[in-house]
């Protein structure tokens, strides 16, 4: 069987994390399904311009084209990366068990930055010039400063927070 842990839509398909089976399926509107394998189970999957980007347990991040469905770059981030958003010209990457978020450079996935955060960085959203960070056991939401790569605020609220939403830029 498989577990879908995230999906995103580009280049006419749905990219489908499978967290069980280690691998990432490219489904097309037609049915026809493509899989790649990964070395680790993903976690988090975004498409951007550059390809699609997954998060892959136990501390990596891999690129894939997406007309091949090759892995076309991996780098090691922070431990047990979750959540992938592309914004602010990055790739940011919530690393779970390590309190972190890391901060890439698309066009060669190097890490220009790792922020810590309080604990179990979960989700990601750009909003309001900031990137949010659900941190789902510290019951707060976080609140990044792009242009410092550094932490404005932490707001509690109040549960485990699990998961994020923009609305615009709200």
């Amino acid at each position: 069987g498989s577990v879908p842990s995230a999906i995103a839509f580009g280049d006419g398909a749905l990219w489908v994390a499978d967290t069980v089976g280690a691998a990432l399926y490219r489904v097309e509107v037609t049915g026809k399904t493509q899989s790649v394998d990964l070395s680790g189970a993903p976690a988090g999957v975004e498409f951007t311009p550059d390809g699609v980007w997954v998060s892959v347990a136990p501390n990596g991040l891999a690129l894939i084209d997406p007309a091949g469905t090759n892995v076309t770059l991996t780098q090691t981030i922070g431990n047990g990366p979750a959540a992938v958003h592309a914004a602010f010209d990055s790739i940011w990457v919530a690393n779970y068990l390590d309190g972190t978020v890391s901060r890439l450079d698309p066009s060669t996935g190097r890490v220009q930055a790792t922020i810590p955060v309080p604990e179990g960085p979960k989700a990601l959203v750009a909003a309001s010039g900031s990137l949010w960070v659900a941190n789902e056991f510290d019951d707060s939401v976080t609140a990044i400063d792009p242009e410092t790569n550094s932490v404005e605020r932490t707001i509690t609220v109040g549960g485990a927070a699990a998961a994020l939403a923009a609305d615009g830029d709200a």
